[in-house]
């Protein structure tokens, strides 16, 4: 049985940089390199939480909620949660995670 894709109503980060140059920042280089794997960061306007890719078809993503939202612990639940699917744009991308390795 294929798992159920949310499209929730996210955050354009990509404008909100543009709105707000000194105290935000968008990523573009990073975000036009994403690759299946990478975990991202993404608001729905009450929270911003982490998100695993799993497909991307051009500008078109999918990932995996990687974190319990706390809006659906105070009231301003939400549809989906974690292990839930989502899926958005790369100009709701507010950070890519970046993981240090060790040599």
């Amino acid at each position: 049985m294929k798992k159920k894709i949310y499209r929730p109503r996210l955050i354009n980060a990509k404008m909100m940089s543009i709105k707000h140059p000194d105290s935000f920042d968008y990523w573009e280089e990073e975000i036009a390199n994403l690759k299946v794997g990478d975990i991202v960061k993404v608001s729905n306007s009450w929270e911003r939480f982490w998100t695993i890719v799993k497909s991307i078809n051009g500008d078109k993503i999918v990932a995996e909620v990687n974190n319990g939202l706390i809006g659906n612990l105070m009231g301003k639940p939400s549809s989906y949660n974690f292990g839930d699917l989502i899926a958005f744009k790369r100009e709701n991308i507010y950070q890519i995670h970046e993981i240090e390795t060790t040599s």
